[in-house]
């Protein structure tokens, strides 16, 4: 995950969704704004979903079981280092309410046993 080029395809998704606004503005050529403004904003929503998976894909603590021992993240509660439990998909909601689909390391507290998906830079 965390070797993974982050956008190394962006632009030929960028220009897919611009043919399909492009289409979509074509075969609706009487839409109001409204209709408009929701359609492009459809679109545009599939671009931010993928970018934020491949931007946290790439992330170190996507990943943090490759990490030396001392570097790894630590438990919120206690303070141990935490041990990965391995990939684990986890589904969160955006700013604008699209589910965004994040595969990232579960880790779990040796000590207190706490398990949860580390976050941070």
């Amino acid at each position: 995950m965390a070797d993974k080029t982050i956008g190394s395809d962006w632009l030929r998704y960028f220009q897919a969704v611009q043919q399909q606004v492009l289409d979509w503005n074509r075969d609706h050529p009487k839409a109001t704004w409204a209709e408009l403004d929701a359609a492009v904003w459809r679109q545009l929503s599939g671009v931010h979903t993928r970018m934020m998976e491949d931007v946290v894909a790439a992330r170190p603590l996507a990943s943090f079981s490759q990490m030396p021992e001392d570097e790894r993240p630590r438990c919120s509660e206690c303070g141990d280092r935490l041990q990965s439990r391995g990939a684990k998909t986890r589904k969160l909601r955006s700013v604008g309410q699209e589910m965004i689909r994040l595969e990232r390391a579960e880790g779990v507290c040796p000590t207190c046993g706490r398990a949860f998906f580390p976050s941070g830079p």
